[in-house]
């Protein structure tokens, strides 16, 4: 015996349309998956580009239906009784990347972003050597248990900072073909304005190199590259930065005590 037939439609029924296209599970899942991806601040800032005029329009819904809303299918399956194919198909053909293929606007668009990029870290790096050169100063103002404290609380986490972020730069450029200028020689300010005045220029310059990296981030730049080591890089700089400012400060406060 077979087993009769359900209906499937006795259990459709009509009301008036909907108002909207998807509603609030779609828009609390676009933001998780945003928040897990990019974080708050970048959701936040992409999010009020939607649909603006200035910014770029949320694509539209396209309803479907299966199986041709599946992106890939098998090309064998049939009907069970007509032998009728279940699904239409067209021949896909993977080649390997040619860059040549890319029109020429497109590449010097990418690559002027890139060498963008590099020249905006170069200038950070100008930052920190400023940093360095006020805190070496400091330093030879300072007995030797107080300049041994400056030297491990300030001075070498902006060098190891610096490194690091000389390092990323020199990395992008190679794997990138592009070039990375020279840091400018640091001048240090004036003796007269003594060890308080060149912590506080130290710490404002590491402050402002760390405000260059994270609007730099803020853009979204290096994720458009698809450069997995020059972000790994910036973010691990920011962090041996994200406290200088504060120790300055405190290393002023606590100088002669």
């Amino acid at each position: 015996m077979h087993e009769p037939k359900r209906d499937e439609d006795a259990a459709l029924r009509i009301g008036p349309p909907e108002d909207h296209a998807a509603g609030v599970p779609a828009v609390t899942n676009a933001m998780r998956r945003s928040l897990q991806e990019i974080g708050p601040l970048r959701t936040a800032r992409t999010l009020a580009r939607l649909n603006q005029h200035d910014g770029y329009d949320c694509p539209a819904c396209a309803a479907t239906y299966h199986p041709e809303r599946n992106a890939l299918v098998p090309l064998d399956p049939v009907g069970e009784a007509s032998g009728t194919p279940t699904s239409k198909s067209i021949v896909v053909r993977i080649e390997p990347h040619v860059a040549a293929a890319y029109p020429p606007d497109m590449a010097y668009s990418t690559a002027e972003a890139q060498q963008e990029m590099l020249d905006e870290v170069a200038i950070a790096l100008d930052d920190l050597a400023v940093a360095l050169a006020d805190l070496g100063e400091a330093y030879e103002l300072l007995d030797d248990p107080t300049a041994d404290r400056l030297e491990g609380e300030l001075f070498k986490p902006v060098q190891l900072a610096s490194g690091r972020l000389k390092r990323t730069a020199a990395g992008f450029a190679e794997r990138h073909g592009r070039t990375v200028r020279d840091v400018a020689p640091a001048t240090p300010g004036h003796p007269s304005q003594g060890v308080r005045g060149f912590l506080d220029r130290a710490g404002s310059a590491a402050a402002q190199a760390d405000g260059r990296l994270a609007e730099l981030q803020d853009s979204l730049r290096p994720v458009d590259v698809g450069d997995a080591e020059l972000r790994a890089g910036l973010s691990e700089v920011r962090r041996m930065l994200g406290d200088v400012p504060g120790r300055s400060r405190l290393f002023v406060r606590t100088l002669g005590r």
